[in-house]
């Protein structure tokens, strides 16, 4: 018996797991910043596939967000389900998306990404990661957050800024050169999220199949947006790979067209991301009307 209570104290103690730098709320963050800070470790809470409307906090994740020394999230209807633990965070810094988007309504913007004429959206989406003009600004933010935070250097922090808003002003300027001369071809999209690329770049605005996040499309739907398509001459249907794809599939075959995907969300290269959405965009909005 001895020797197992012997053997007992010296087993190791549990250690709690090293306290994140950096924890951010969806993929498409993890992009900023481990550009940013790639010293520093960050951690995403919604896994790659998976929609944040969905997405529920795990105990690690509500233990990571209290503990983290920066916290970088979207906003409202997005970030909902973490949003009560980092509202009562007592330590560290946050960075949030909504918070960068409302300043930039009010002050203007603080990164300039391109030379066209800047169409500022009517009310503000909560998809602000897809707006490249958002993004930039929250580069500049969170840059300032590390450097406030002594966790970077001021002259570090701000090259690095720098260098990701050059990099997203690349992005911005072929969304404007591709899809310039687009801007009247009417899609069907799986829910309604593109409401940032309508007002940016002069995109029709999309029927959506999917107007409830915590419901699935209906037949009803389904039917409505058949006629939908055959009035308006409908180009393109894209469904999302974060959600079943059976009744976007049932509607494309009925029409004859094919159908494509679009990814809100993406992983954590937010610049492929974008790439690829606009690749599909061009090639959907592209086609002969029905």
């Amino acid at each position: 018996m001895l020797g197992v209570v012997c053997a007992a104290f010296l087993l190791p103690a549990r250690q709690a797991p090293p306290r994140p730098d950096i924890v951010v709320t969806i993929p498409p963050l993890a992009w900023l910043a481990q550009r940013l800070a790639p010293e520093l470790e960050v951690r995403t809470l919604v896994p790659v596939g998976v929609s944040p409307h969905a997405y529920q906090l795990t105990p690690r994740d509500a233990s990571d967000l209290r503990s983290a020394r920066v916290v970088m999230s979207v906003g409202p209807f997005i970030d909902d389900a973490a949003r009560r633990v980092i509202d009562a965070r007592v330590e560290g810094g946050h960075v949030s998306m909504h918070d960068v988007a409302t300043r930039r309504a009010t002050d203007g913007p603080r990164a300039h990404v391109c030379t066209h004429e800047i169409r500022e959206p009517d009310a503000m989406d909560p998809h602000l990661w897809l707006d490249p003009h958002y993004m930039a600004d929250g580069a500049i933010a969170l840059a300032d957050e590390l450097v406030a935070l002594g966790l970077l250097d001021e002259p570090t922090a701000r090259a690095r800024a720098l260098a990701i808003v050059e990099e997203i002003a690349v992005i911005d300027a072929a969304f404007h050169e591709r899809l310039g001369a687009l801007g009247d071809r009417q899609m069907i999209v799986y829910h309604d999220a593109y409401r940032l690329w309508v007002h940016r770049y002069g995109l029709a605005m999309p029927m959506v199949l999917r107007t409830n996040d915590h419901a699935e499309v209906t037949p009803g739907a389904i039917a409505s947006a058949r006629a939908h398509a055959e009035a308006n001459g409908v180009r393109a249907i894209y469904a999302e790979p974060q959600f079943a794809i059976a009744g976007p599939k049932r509607l494309a075959e009925a029409l004859g067209i094919e159908l494509m995907m679009l990814d809100p969300v993406g992983g954590e290269d937010w610049p492929a991301m974008m790439r690829a959405n606009l690749e599909a965009l061009e090639r959907g909005l592209s086609r002969e009307a029905l």
